[in-house]
């Protein structure tokens, strides 16, 4: 069973980003957190194997939580989803350990 963290500061998308996750039997959702400071406090209580994150948090980066998290556990897999679609958001998340 995987278990998956969710940072999204649209609590509308957040909602049913969570709901779908916990609609199937093969996932576990540890959270699901509008903030960088959430998603630290959450990242220091679990090690989830992968991490959705948005890139434009209200304090702060999503990117420095994927470079976090992918620091702390290196088999981690990291989602970022965003609303910046240019070339040089896609190619920072991938240098920061988004797969």
């Amino acid at each position: 069973m995987l278990s998956i963290l969710i940072v999204e500061d649209d609590q509308n998308f957040r909602t049913r980003f969570a709901e779908i996750v916990e609609s199937c039997a093969d996932f576990r959702l540890v959270a699901a957190v509008g903030t960088c400071a959430e998603a630290r406090a959450c990242l220091a209580r679990n090690k989830p194997d992968v991490v959705l994150c948005d890139l434009g948090l209200p304090d702060g980066d999503g990117a420095e939580i994927v470079r976090e998290a992918c620091r702390a556990n290196p088999a981690l897999d990291a989602m970022v989803g965003t609303v910046f679609g240019d070339e040089a958001h896609v190619m920072r998340s991938l240098e920061i350990g988004a797969t």
